[in-house]
């Protein structure tokens, strides 16, 4: 079976705005206040080069919500310019290889995942900080907002710029909300000078907007390659985050049968995993083997078949006794909990 932690659930009105159920798992949703922020686009699919989507829906002039192949996960583009695309995944697959039927299908969708990845052409770029995925949806609302009440009127000039710069560091401004705003002036100010500014208090920046300053300076750069570069640039961004042209990836594996690992089958979990990933140009950032688990989190290349991958080295272990489950659970939302953790070793532990 597959499932996604943000996958399509439903689109309906609700009050005064729409809602947009985000996965029954989740327990997660969002309401699109005043005007109707949601509606449906005839042939959007275009956009992302693939037939394989299902669903498509336009919010407002700069946002597409894509739900690839049916139930697999949600894909969110934010479009700044002719040679910009901007776009949020967020996903949580759990594979059953034991099951043929569920197999061959798990396959066939996260093949198709990483083909539309395949078909777009152009520069990645990786949002390597780990920002929570509500708050990018929330921070791409609010930047909206304030670049089209356009106060002052953009491009901003380089004394503007370096003006909210000094109001944003000044001890005077500590109202989190007004922090927020400053950087988003900043972000969608459309100056090169503002960019600097922003890489300049990302390397100390305030606790309490450090993921919204890091937001800030994302959008900052997007818009500048936008108006100043030829080539396309395709910047990606998920929960975990990323490095270079690779995503972070967190996977959780438990042993047959709950039992617990033996010392010679935590060395052949080290050997394995640490040989074979970066023979396909992962990294391993961290490689946990707890008494009945292993939790990895690892970065992998986007053009990378990471099932296909985990099949493999899963496989070479279980040469040497049989002992990894091959039920596996990956995501690029965050790293699970403890109690995630037990809940699925229970549900899952007996495979």
């Amino acid at each position: 079976m597959y499932r996604s932690i943000f996958q399509y659930d439903s689109v309906r009105e609700g009050g005064s705005g729409y809602i947009l159920r985000i996965g029954a798992r989740s327990h997660a949703s969002l309401r699109f206040m005043g005007h109707p922020y949601l509606e449906r686009v005839q042939g959007s699919a275009s956009h992302f080069q693939s037939s394989e989507c299902r669903d498509v829906y336009f919010i407002r002039d700069r946002t597409w919500v894509l739900n690839l192949c049916g139930s697999l996960n949600n894909v969110i583009f934010i479009y700044s310019g002719k040679n910009i695309t901007f776009v949020l995944v967020s996903c949580l697959w759990e594979f059953n290889n034991e099951k043929r039927r569920s197999m061959k299908e798990e396959g066939d969708v996260f093949k198709k995942f990483r083909d539309s990845f395949s078909r777009m052409e152009g520069h990645f770029h990786i949002l390597e900080q780990r920002v929570p995925v509500e708050l990018q949806m929330e921070y791409f609302k609010y930047s909206e907002n304030v670049r089209k009440e356009n106060r002052p009127p953009r491009p901003l000039s380089e004394d503007e710029c370096e003006t909210l710069y000094n109001t944003l560091l000044t001890e005077e401004t500590t109202d989190k909300t007004e922090k927020r705003y400053l950087l988003s002036q900043l972000a969608t100010s459309k100056s090169v000078r503002a960019y600097r500014l922003l890489e300049e208090y990302t390397q100390h920046p305030d606790p309490e907007v450090t993921d919204w300053a890091y937001m800030a300076l994302m959008e900052s750069r997007i818009s500048l390659e936008s108006d100043f570069s030829d080539e396309k640039q395709i910047y990606i961004s998920t929960g975990l985050g990323g490095k270079g042209e690779k995503l972070r990836f967190y996977v959780l594996m438990t042993s047959k049968g709950k039992k617990p690992f033996q010392e010679y089958q935590r060395q052949t979990i080290e050997r394995e995993f640490a040989y074979y990933l970066p023979k396909t140009d992962c990294e391993i950032e961290r490689l946990t083997i707890g008494e009945q688990y292993v939790e990895l989190v690892f970065l992998i290349p986007v053009r990378t078949d990471i099932k296909a991958t985990l099949d493999r080295v899963i496989n070479e272990c279980n040469q040497y006794g049989d002992f990894l489950s091959n039920v596996f659970t990956i995501t690029n939302v965050k790293e699970l909990t403890a109690e995630e953790v037990s809940e699925i070793i229970n549900k899952n532990g007996d495979d």
